[in-house]
């Protein structure tokens, strides 16, 4: 932020950054959610990695999230106060992408005729579990609010259970 003119351009730079990170922007959720659509109907449906069991849809979300917080980080937000609040409203977001991931990559197995049966299940699982352990880890390492973290943790993981027994269910 310091390779702006005058002080008029920063203050003008950083009200539509705030306003882009914290408000409910339609444009940014679009884009991701658009981004985490794609990779899951892109995705093979078969694990991409010989040692892991989790497939491209999972990996790609991931990256797409990490490029939110990379984001986020390469702004090095001079007000420290401001930062907390708007670091919050980061999390709530990342959040919100991954619960979207479980919901459409449920939905894709579901859908997808031969995977739904234990192949898919343990697809499904090792999936959700990869976006979880990584959210949060993510989550913790971004996170000034220590128990808003883990509130957001919480939801996360609660979330997983459900999408994970209606998968069980179907």
């Amino acid at each position: 932020m310091q390779n702006f003119k005058s002080v008029d351009q920063l203050a003008v730079v950083e009200k539509l950054i705030t306003r882009f990170v914290c408000n409910n922007n339609d444009f940014k959720r679009i884009w991701i959610n658009f981004r985490i659509e794609k990779a899951i109907e892109l995705d093979t449906l078969k694990p991409e990695l010989k040692d892991k069991k989790y497939s491209s849809s999972a990996i790609d979300t991931m990256q797409i999230l990490y490029s939110v917080k990379n984001f986020w980080e390469n702004l090095n937000w001079p007000d420290a106060n401001r930062e907390a609040e708007i670091v919050n409203n980061v999390v709530g977001d990342l959040c919100e992408f991954s619960l979207f991931y479980f919901e459409k990559f449920s939905l894709r197995i579901k859908e997808t005729e031969g995977m739904r049966n234990s192949e898919g299940l343990s697809l499904a699982m090792a999936n959700f579990s990869y976006i979880s352990r990584e959210i949060q880890a993510l989550i913790e390492k971004m996170a000034k609010n220590k128990i808003e973290a883990q509130k957001s943790i919480e939801n996360v993981v609660e979330y997983l259970k459900i999408s994970t027994q209606q998968l069980v269910d179907f």
